[in-house]
């Protein structure tokens, strides 16, 4: 959504690599995002070593050997950043199951909304120290499919829906947000949820100090006739 999601995901990783964490670190995206992904950091990290594991069952053979091998970064071994999409992410889980990632990143992470899907379940399974979701659009339909993303991240501390139902003092997760807000009990809620956002959510505000945003401008292009 033009945040700026990937270049701070990329420093990151670099910050993480300065302070002796040597990895490996899995990111997984929409299929259509994967090579940008592995271009920005070509672009702007191209010492970080970079493995994109896509392609057919012959090419991902010969990748997994760049997966578990070990590079030389800055006088150190370290183990390098994967990068794959859902799909290949769940065919070889297998193969990701054999790691112990220290940070799972899931670019457009409101994709694992729905805590039953196959994808959602498959990546809560992987073993990994850390996860971290990018999503321009945290809070969806209900209030469900939120706990679906906190559960991932956290699913020890959010481990039961029931329990997040309780702690809201919602009774139907399922109605509409606005219907939800309006309960007696709508202050209370809002105010949980202001505290579970400042906790787990970094955004990204536009009158930040040192943020350079560009502001809007609208622009009227007038279209003129060919035969004048």
């Amino acid at each position: 959504m033009g945040l700026g999601k990937t270049i701070q995901i990329i420093a990151f990783i670099c910050h993480l690599y300065e302070k002796n964490l040597v990895g490996p670190f899995l990111i997984i995206g929409p299929l259509s995002t994967i090579t940008n992904w592995k271009a920005e950091f070509n672009k702007f990290a191209s010492k970080v070593p970079c493995v994109l594991y896509h392609g057919t069952v012959g090419e991902r053979v010969l990748q997994k050997e760049n997966v578990h091998n070990r590079y030389k970064l800055d006088g150190k071994q370290v183990y390098p950043v994967v990068i794959t999409s859902y799909e290949i992410s769940i065919k070889d889980k297998g193969f990701f199951f054999k790691y112990q990632w220290k940070y799972l990143i899931v670019d457009e992470g409101h994709r694992l909304k729905n805590y039953q899907s196959v994808l959602s379940r498959t990546l809560s399974l992987f073993p990994k120290v850390n996860s971290l979701l990018l999503t321009g659009t945290p809070l969806q339909n209900n209030l469900q499919e939120l706990w679906s993303l906190l559960h991932f991240i956290l699913p020890t501390v959010f481990d039961e829906l029931g329990s997040f139902n309780e702690w809201l003092a919602v009774d139907d997760l399922n109605e509409n947000s606005y219907k939800l807000i309006e309960k007696k009990n709508g202050t209370n809620m809002l105010s949980a949820l202001h505290k579970v956002r400042v906790n787990l959510f970094f955004r990204i505000f536009g009158d930040w100090p040192n943020f350079p945003l560009f502001y809007k401008q609208n622009k009227l292009i007038s279209a003129y006739s060919l035969n004048n």
